[in-house]
């Protein structure tokens, strides 16, 4: 959702504080959900032989956490490898192959047999580590995964010099990753599920959160929003599950709801993004 010209004007805004917002690390936002992915994510690089799965909605802040550990990562030393196939349902393990060589030299030649180049891999992966190297395997939309690459994520971790591991991996999905992940649906996936550690990104849960959440995006929202407005917000973008209310509060709900309420409060002549504002928003 953009806002409009005319709202950025009304409120004394210099740009669209949704829009490119995140420059470096002190521009992300960490809830507690998204600390515990972070310290996870953390842990899969100090701890090589871990599989770790990042699960979260569109919108919940996978990327944007798996970005700035990207980054924390590389200024450490870690190796993070991305397979670069786009299509992760057509991605295969000889993808997977390469990526992990040519990440460890990019001007290594891959053998052509597959048992060549699986020695190949283990063979530099044992030499990294032996060096000191650490390395970290990322896979996002992971829910797309065939059952074959699940099951040589596994065998990937198992690759050791003498009895420490020389890679973790890091599967990032969505919701449907959950389902790939429960043993009593997919039995034949067993062994990686029992050794996966799952980091699942809630919704913001309180109205505190989402205060901190857009003091963080706009430099001063200090009489931008009615005193009552943030607790709408998590009204607003909560649904009903059980005869109960559960967050929906994405970060990226967050931003369109905002957005489209200053653009209403702009246009009725506003001062201030009321609660009021933000239910007539949403309906």
């Amino acid at each position: 959702m953009n806002i409009t010209q005319e709202a950025l004007k009304a409120f004394g805004l210099s740009r669209n504080p949704f829009q490119g917002e995140i420059q470096s690390a002190k521009d992300v936002f960490y809830s507690v959900e998204h600390l515990y992915v972070k310290n996870t994510l953390e842990q899969a690089a100090r701890l090589p032989g871990c599989l770790t799965a990042v699960v979260g909605e569109v919108g919940s802040g996978k990327t944007t956490v798996k970005n700035n550990f990207i980054e924390q990562s590389e200024t450490d030393g870690v190796t993070v490898i991305q397979p670069f196939m786009l299509d992760k349902t057509k991605l295969a393990v000889p993808h997977l192959e390469e990526a992990i060589v040519w990440a460890l030299n990019p001007e290594a030649k891959l053998f052509r047999s597959r048992e060549a180049r699986n020695r190949q891999l283990a063979k530099m992966l044992q030499a990294s580590t032996k060096a000191g190297g650490r390395h970290v395997l990322i896979i996002e939309e992971a829910q797309d995964l065939s059952a074959m690459v699940l099951k040589v994520l596994k065998r990937l971790v198992e690759i050791k010099t003498g009895n420490k591991s020389c890679i973790s991996v890091v599967m990032i999905g969505q919701p449907e990753l959950l389902r790939r992940l429960d043993a009593s649906r997919n039995y034949h996936l067993r062994e990686l599920i029992n050794r996966t550690t799952v980091a699942e990104i809630a919704p913001l849960q309180t109205d505190k959160e989402i205060r901190q959440y857009l003091e963080l995006k706009f430099s001063n929202c200090r009489g931008l929003f009615g005193c009552d407005a943030y607790s709408a917000i998590l009204d607003v973008l909560s649904e009903s599950q059980n005869k109960r209310r559960h967050s929906a509060a994405y970060p990226l709900a967050i931003n369109n709801l905002v957005a489209a309420a200053l653009n209403s409060a702009a246009e009725l002549g506003l001062d201030i993004v009321s609660a009021d504002v933000l239910r007539a928003t949403k309906k």
